[in-house]
């Protein structure tokens, strides 16, 4: 049972973070609490209304004491980003000083460190989850559903929450991975700027560069012309990568990406705002689909673990 709870809790963190917030909630967030308590409580009420149809009541503190620390690591997350932490905390200190002023992959790094602590903090909540039984709800539908489809009755606790796992991947890789290939894609133009401040000589030949820099935000900006089609496309990819990794088809994905290769072959000569196609077509397929392989294989080894 624990293990199913775990899964719910992924479950409602990858919605929370990657569908219910929205590019707007996502740069609002940077202006002050009260967004950032309108997100936390956007996944208290969701996990809330999950759980509830699962094991009524029984969750509430754990959610409550979750949601309080989803709040805590965003604001340490935001602070880090906009440079603001003022504190006398020596682990503050220790990322303040890391990601502010010697790290070159800044936005990528805290959105990293920002999932891995939410993760952690399910885990660790995981280790005081009572004892716990299905409502008379979920028995009733769970029931009725075993008896229109028989295959339905292998779900079983450990079983079901394998397959919550492997929605929550299939959900986070649509807009996570989307969210993971632009923070890639923003990288060159981030160094470059780095360099500009490292380097005051370099100022002159960047200073259009780290002007535009100034106002991209990597985490909500769209490379595009109005159309989206180059964003589909990825999300297709991944998903098509992901089911071949979850299968065991490595080779497979090799004919996903010359398939896509061949489609932009005529492309690869072309020069987009002073930057060659081919870089950021390499830069955007490696991103994209190592989120899927990746994925795949953090459910391999949690399909391993629970089956």
């Amino acid at each position: 049972m624990d293990n199913l709870v775990i899964s719910l809790f992924l479950l409602t963190h990858v919605i929370t973070d990657f569908w219910i917030q929205d590019d707007t909630l996502t740069g609002n967030k940077r202006k002050g609490n009260r967004y950032q308590v309108i997100h936390a409580l956007h996944f208290f009420l969701i996990t809330l209304l999950l759980m509830m149809y699962f094991f009524g009541f029984k969750l509430l503190p754990h959610i409550f004491i979750l949601s309080i620390l989803h709040f805590a690591i965003d604001k340490l997350k935001i602070s880090l980003e906009m440079q603001s932490v003022k504190t006398t905390s020596p682990l503050l200190r220790i990322f303040d000083r890391i990601f502010q002023r010697s790290c070159m992959y800044k936005s990528i790094l805290l959105f990293m460190l920002d999932q891995l602590l939410h993760i952690a903090s399910i885990l660790l909540m995981s280790f005081h989850i009572p004892d716990l039984q299905f409502t008379a709800l979920h028995r009733t539908i769970a029931d009725y559903l075993t008896g229109q489809f028989s295959f339905l009755g292998a779900l079983n606790s450990d079983m079901g929450a394998y397959a919550v796992l492997v929605l929550t991947g299939y959900i986070f890789i649509i807009n996570g991975g989307t969210v993971i290939t632009k923070k890639v894609l923003a990288l060159p133009d981030e160094l470059g700027v780095m360099k500009v401040s490292v380097n005051p000589e370099l100022k002159p030949a960047h200073a259009e560069q780290a002007a535009a820099y100034d106002t991209y935000d990597s985490e909500t900006s769209v490379r595009d012309n109005g159309r989206r089609d180059g964003e589909v496309i990825g999300i297709l990819e991944r998903i098509i990568v992901l089911t071949l990794v979850i299968i065991g088809q490595y080779q497979a994905i090799a004919f996903v990406v010359a398939a896509k290769s061949i489609a932009r072959f005529k492309e690869f000569d072309k020069k987009s705002d002073g930057k060659n196609f081919a870089d950021y077509y390499l830069e955007g397929t490696l991103a994209s689909i190592g989120v899927a392989i990746i994925t795949g294989i953090l459910l391999g080894t949690a399909r391993k673990l629970l089956l």
